[in-house]
């Protein structure tokens, strides 16, 4: 699996942000009302930049970012996951090539598994992406069930991830979640992404990581790569040399 190798450095240009404190839904596990983060896009831009900050440790969330008018959103960016007992005040980013056309209005909405717990949001948007942009991205792995990432646990066997891809990918990225309490042992740990059926997965993707305690940020992306796995392709986990459990993931972006 190659990482995409991006177009000759060039300026990245900041366009505008926008910032809101994203409506709480009325129950759990279920996505609450739209909030408007922007209303009318300045020029047309090829990077988004996201923010996520919340004041509650115990709190899972997972994240749409939607365009059009109220009543009439349609999603762009669906189900950007925020783990459980991340750092308190946590601030967690990401960013992900997505075009939006000048004129278009930004609004955000999420799910969380704690009844009307508070985000703040930001949205940055950027000119000069170094990847051709896509228009949209999902996260595959999440479980609206308990707005988190599937949970893997360390030393298990693979997990699935997902089923089948839902589409045929541009790009591919993978993603992981703090997701459980006992987060104060350090340790290095590897994060493992696979493809094929049960009893023939093959790692395609390895993480390393050392996490010492609940001030380290156990929670992001690792950079996009080129997609060469069709729709249909089943997608597990593996999280080893831990002593606690993770959520995993993969972003798809068409």
């Amino acid at each position: 699996m190659p990482t995409w190798t991006p177009k000759p450095p060039g300026t990245l240009n900041w366009v505008e942000r926008g910032g809101t404190d994203a409506a709480a839904s009325t129950a759990t596990n279920a996505k609450g009302a739209w909030t408007q983060s922007i209303a009318e896009t300045a020029a047309e831009t090829d990077l988004i930049t996201l923010g996520g900050r919340f004041q509650n440790p115990e709190a899972s969330f997972l994240i749409d970012i939607g365009i059009g008018g109220a009543g009439s959103e349609e999603v762009i960016i669906e189900n950007w996951p925020l783990g459980q007992n991340n750092d308190f005040d946590m601030i967690t980013k990401a960013m992900l090539p997505i075009r939006i056309q000048k004129g278009e209005r930004l609004s955000v909405r999420h799910q969380s598994d704690v009844i009307s717990a508070n985000l703040g949001f930001g949205i940055g948007l950027h000119q000069g992406s170094p990847w051709p942009a896509g228009q949209y991205a999902v996260m595959e792995g999440a479980d609206l069930s308990t707005s988190t990432l599937q949970r893997v646990d360390a030393g298990s066997s693979y997990v699935e991830l997902s089923s089948g891809l839902i589409y045929n990918y541009k790009y591919i990225c993978p993603y992981y979640t703090g997701r459980g309490a006992n987060f104060s042992v350090a340790d290095h740990s590897s994060f493992l992404w696979a493809v094929g059926s049960e009893g023939d997965e093959r790692d395609f993707y390895i993480i390393r990581s050392k996490i010492e305690n609940l001030q380290d940020r156990i929670s992001g992306h690792q950079g996009l790569l080129m997609n060469t796995f069709p729709s249909g392709t089943r997608i597990t986990g593996v999280f080893s040399d831990g002593t606690f459990n993770v959520g995993m993931g993969m972003w798809g972006i068409i």
